[in-house]
């Protein structure tokens, strides 16, 4: 999610309003047509023998009595089986010369090239794992966390977070830039008084390494998936063994793993053995050889963001009908964590939720009905069973569009193709993905819910309306774009809907 310029100082309570939307639309501006940075793209100079950073990273406690971890689940955790826990990891990291460091150029650039290492950094890493070993799959989820709103987030758990906590898998979000470390140290100064993410942004070749300074944000999400496969005397994962390392982000933080894919990983191979990206992963090299599903909405099409281009090793699913984040993850999980953090603020000094800082929107509500989360939940199982199984996924669903990128849409603004869910194809609401408007309206989408008299219409009664979902829901699963816990949940949902027919 793009929404807010990576900035250390917060402006003044009433300021806050404007500073939502004015930076905001300059940061997402700034991410898709920055300039690549300055260097040679195409040497390999440092790649390690082993295919793991040269670096090992140290796991350490967090200071005793300096309150609670910052971004703390907002979920009870301990009735689903699973412990938050936070830590502090150092280590020495490199700065690298990387072509494209937004991940967003429409020629892939090569391997990263090392200009220099030996650069001291402390972050953090928040861990939620099963408390019962047996219930562990082996698998450990590392999320790149978005730092759009100058605070970490965890925007990918949050949308796919039943089906991690219900298939046992093991969350690690990891502080891996400036703007949400400055932010960790203004909240609490106490708690995370060691972390340190600086070094010199100035290339040795002229010009700056990092359009963001976070030029030590890639070995440090490295060096984070490497120690988890072999732990120190702090084990962050309890015991657990890690068999299998993915790879997450979500927009600003999907394109960053964009740029490790085709810049880092290739010096690094054995890190990570899936990468998954939600809203979504650029334009990659045509010879990576790694795998990777990327997850869209309808806002990150061509020509805004340079197109994934067909790889074998990579899928790319794009959601008909989504917006950038789905209501459901928004209304129920970011909305009530925003707010809980308090650093967004309305001009009177009041916290406000991400939904109330985007004002002016031509649609209302905000925000598609589309299930965002239940796609990218069976891109996650489906990545599951490629590495564990060699099970290769659903092939990519690309939606209808010209020559330019830009999707065909009919009389009704709906596009063709895609992944298609009851919610657009059998819905109970007119869902559009990109909204009309000043600032980041485009990317919220909207939701009309459909009256008791438009349902009628529409389906002509209740048991029909219930047969669409089924056949339309039942397609999507037996093309593996969605689980089955989440097809027969979408089912029920339809069925509990109460509307009478004359």
């Amino acid at each position: 999610m793009e929404y807010l310029s990576a900035v250390s100082n917060r402006p003044s309570a009433g300021k806050r309003a404007k500073f939502i939307i004015g930076a905001a639309m300059a940061s997402l501006l700034a991410m898709t047509f920055v300039a690549c940075g300055g260097g040679d793209s195409g040497g390999d100079l440092s790649a390690a023998s082993s295919g793991l950073p040269d670096s090992v990273a140290t796991i350490q406690n967090v200071p005793a009595a300096s309150g609670q971890p910052f971004g703390a689940a907002i979920i009870d955790l301990a009735a689903r089986g699973y412990v938050e826990q936070e830590y502090l990891v150092s280590g020495t990291a490199n700065r690298y010369r990387i072509a494209d460091p937004v991940g967003q150029s429409p020629t892939p650039p090569g391997s990263a090239v090392v200009v220099d290492g030996g650069h001291a950094y402390t972050t953090r890493i928040l861990v939620r794992r099963p408390t019962d070993a047996a219930k562990f799959n082996g698998t450990v989820v590392v999320e790149w966390m978005n730092v759009t709103l100058n605070q970490d987030m965890e925007f990918f758990f949050i949308a796919a977070r039943d089906h991690l906590l219900s298939q046992g898998y093991a969350w690690i979000g990891v502080s891996a830039q400036l703007a949400g470390a400055n932010t960790l140290k203004q909240v609490n100064p106490t708690r995370y008084a060691a972390i340190n993410l600086t070094a010199s942004n100035d290339d040795p070749q002229g010009g700056t390494l990092d359009p963001r300074g976070d030029v030590l944000s890639w070995d440090i999400y490295a060096q984070i998936g490497a120690v988890l496969r072999k732990p120190g005397a702090i084990d962050p994962l309890g015991g657990l063994a890690a068999k299998r390392v993915f790879a997450v982000g979500q927009s600003q933080s999907a394109f960053r793993l964009t740029s490790y894919l085709n810049s880092i990983n290739p010096l690094y191979p054995k890190v990570f053995d899936g990468f998954v990206a939600y809203d979504r992963l650029g334009s990659l090299r045509a010879d990576l050889n790694a795998k990777a599903i990327s997850v869209a909405s309808e806002i990150t099409s061509p020509p805004r963001f340079a197109p994934t281009p067909a790889i074998n090793s990579v899928r790319v699913w794009e959601m008909a009908g989504a917006s950038h984040n789905g209501y459901v993850e928004i209304s129920g999980y970011v909305d009530p964590l925003v707010r809980r953090n308090g650093l967004l603020r309305n001009a009177s000094g009041a916290a406000i939720s991400l939904t109330d800082s985007i004002q002016g929107c031509g649609q209302q509500p905000l925000w598609s009905r589309v299930p965002n989360g239940d796609v990218l939940s069976a891109a996650v199982g489906s990545m599951q069973r490629w590495t564990a199984d060699g099970v290769e996924p659903a092939r990519s669903a690309r939606m209808g569009a010209d020559e330019t990128g830009a999707f065909f849409r009919d009389s009704a603004g709906r596009v063709s193709g895609g992944i298609r869910l009851a919610a657009y194809d059998a819905p109970m609401s007119k869902n559009i993905g990109v909204n009309t408007g000043p600032g980041f309206c485009f990317l919220v989408g909207s939701h009309v819910d459909l009256t008791p008299a438009e349902m009628c219409a529409r389906y002509g009664s209740h048991d029909n309306y219930v047969a669409k979902v089924v056949e339309v829901t039942r397609k999507a699963e037996s093309d593996g774009y969605l689980l089955t816990a989440d097809a027969n949940r979408t089912i029920e949902e339809a069925k509990a809907i109460s509307f009478t027919c004359p």
